[in-house]
C-alpha cells in the first residue's frame, strides 16, 4: 500500500476534483470514484454507478439534478482520466458503458484506499445543483455568451449554455425545461444585459423565472454582466454587476469561480 500511495494518491484526488481540477465542483466525481473503489470489481457498469449515485435519491427534483450532474461528469470523464495520467490503469469505454481497471496494482490500491482522506483533499460542495451557472442572453449576443461559457468551462465549472444542450432540449417543452434550469438547477444565473435582452421573449421569460428563484434563495442568484448601459425593469440598480466592456470572458469566469469558492467555504 505504501509503495503505491505516492504514485496514485495525488492522481486520484485530481480525478475526484473533476475537469481541470476545478476549485469548485459538484461532489459527483468524488461519488463516482468512491463507488468504483467500494465495488470490489475490476469492471464496473455505468448502470451500477448510476444506481449507487442517483438511485437512492427519492425526491424527483433532486434525483433529476443529480442525474444531470452524473451525465455531465461522464461527458468529461475521459478527458479527466487523461489529465491525471491514469489512462493506462483506468479505462472508460462509453461504447460498452463500462469503466474498467486495467492494472491489478491500481485495483488493489483503490480497494484499500481510505476515501475519507481523499475527501479532505477534494473541495466537495454540499449543493445539489448540477450547474454552477446558467447563462441567459439575447440571440444577438450569442458570441459573447459562448465566449463566457467556454471560459467558465475552461476553469472547470459546469455551465448551462443552450447550444451545448441541443440534444437534450430537442423535442422537450422548452418553457417547462428552461424554467426548471433557471429556477432549480443552477447555483447562479448569469444575465447578459443588453439593449436586445428585454425585447426578446425567451430572455424576458428566463429573467422572470430567475427573479422568481431569487425569492427562494438565501444567497444572491442573479449575476448581471453588462454589455451596454441598458437598465432592466425589475433588476435593482443597486445590484453589483460586471461590465464586460472593461473586462474579458476569462476574467469574468475567474471572478465567478472565486465567488463559488467563497460560497463553498462558508461554514
Amino acid at each position: 500500500m505504501r509503495g503505491f500511495h505516492p504514485k496514485y494518491f495525488g492522481r486520484i484526488v485530481g480525478l475526484c476534483k473533476g475537469k481541470q481540477q476545478a476549485r469548485s465542483v459538484h461532489n459527483t466525481y468524488f461519488e463516482i470514484v468512491s463507488a468504483i473503489a467500494s465495488s470490489g470489481k475490476s469492471e464496473i457498469a455505468l448502470e451500477y454507478l448510476r444506481q449507487r449515485i442517483v438511485g437512492p435519491i427519492t425526491d424527483p427534483s433532486e434525483r433529476n439534478r443529480k442525474a444531470t450532474s452524473y451525465y455531465n461528469c461522464l461527458k468529461n470523464l475521459k478527458e479527466v482520466i487523461i489529465a491525471q495520467d491514469l489512462q493506462d490503469v483506468l479505462l472508460y469505454n462509453d461504447r460498452q458503458n463500462v469503466i474498467s481497471i486495467e492494472d491489478p496494482s491500481f485495483w488493489f490500491y483503490l480497494g484499500l484506499l481510505d476515501m475519507a482522506q481523499v475527501r479532505k483533499r477534494v473541495h466537495v460542495r454540499g449543493t445539489a445543483y448540477p450547474y454552477d451557472v446558467a447563462i441567459s442572453f439575447a440571440g444577438e449576443n450569442r458570441d459573447t455568451a459562448q465566449a463566457l461559457a467556454r471560459a467558465c468551462q475552461a476553469t472547470g465549472l459546469e455551465v448551462f449554455y443552450d447550444f451545448d444542450q441541443q440534444h437534450i432540449l430537442w423535442g422537450k417543452n422548452l418553457r417547462q425545461r428552461l424554467a426548471e434550469v433557471y429556477s432549480q438547477e443552477a447555483l447562479y444565473m448569469l444575465v447578459l444585459i443588453s439593449a436586445q435582452y428585454p425585447e426578446k421573449d425567451w430572455s424576458a421569460f428566463e429573467l422572470d423565472v430567475g427573479k422568481g428563484a431569487v425569492r427562494k434563495r438565501t444567497e444572491e442568484y442573479l449575476l448581471p454582466v453588462r454589455l451596454d448601459d441598458t437598465d432592466l425593469v425589475g433588476l435593482s440598480k443597486d445590484v453589483g454587476w460586471v461590465d464586460i466592456r472593461h473586462s474579458t470572458p476569462e476574467a469574468v469566469a475567474q471572478l465567478l469561480s472565486e465567488k463559488i469558492e467563497a460560497q463553498d467555504n462558508k461554514p
